[in-house]
This record gives structure tokens, C-alpha cells and sequence, in this order.
């Protein structure tokens, strides 16, 4: 049986002098940016191996991830119980940075 790809991904997320809600954003936004290119390289892997979409080993499995790297982060903010629980805690509401909605936090996994 074939095995899941695994992806591994190096980060170093931003880390500035400027407020802590615009760095929050700013690793916020960077984890959404991986996330997309991972799915895309997982569309782009599916294409090229089953164009026709008669592989069933494409479509029952989900690629693996290990994200690994400088982070950046408090293990008080949401986007690290996100990156190390893989949810978002029950208060993220009053943790996400302020330009990030609810709806766009509730697009990563």
C-alpha cells in the first residue's frame, strides 16, 4: 500500500520591533501562506501522478505534515495551541490579532 507523502517544512516566522498585534498578525498570516502552498503542492503531487482521478490512494489519504523552525512565539498565543495542539483555543477570539477575523483563524486546520 502506499504511503501518505510527508512534507517537511522549515519556517522562520517574523519577529519585529513593532507591536505585538502586528507581529501576531504578520506569524498569523506566514502560517496561512504555508498552509495554502502545502495544500497546492499536494493538488499539484495528486495531478501529476493521477490526472484522471483514478488513483484511489490520492484521494482516501492526507499528506503528513511536520512544521519545524524558529516560531517566534509565546506559548501564550493562539497561533502556538494552533501549531502544537493542531486547535484553536476557546478564548482565540480575544487572542487573535486584531485584523485577523474569526472566519479567516477558522480557515487553518
Amino acid at each position: 500500500e502506499t504511503q501518505p507523502p510527508l512534507f517537511v517544512i522549515n519556517v522562520h516566522l517574523q519577529a519585529t520591533r513593532r507591536s505585538i498585534d502586528e507581529n501576531a498578525q504578520t506569524r498569523f498570516s506566514q502560517v496561512q501562506s504555508l498552509i495554502k502552498r502545502a495544500n497546492l503542492a499536494w493538488s499539484r503531487m495528486r495531478e501529476k501522478h493521477c490526472p484522471d482521478d483514478a488513483c484511489d490512494w490520492a484521494a482516501l489519504q492526507e499528506p503528513s505534515l511536520l512544521i519545524m523552525g524558529d516560531f517566534n512565539l509565546s506559548p501564550r498565543e493562539a497561533l502556538y495551541s494552533l501549531l502544537s495542539k493542531g486547535k484553536w483555543p476557546e478564548d482565540s477570539k480575544h487572542q487573535l490579532p486584531s485584523k485577523v477575523s474569526v472566519l479567516s483563524a477558522s480557515s487553518l486546520p
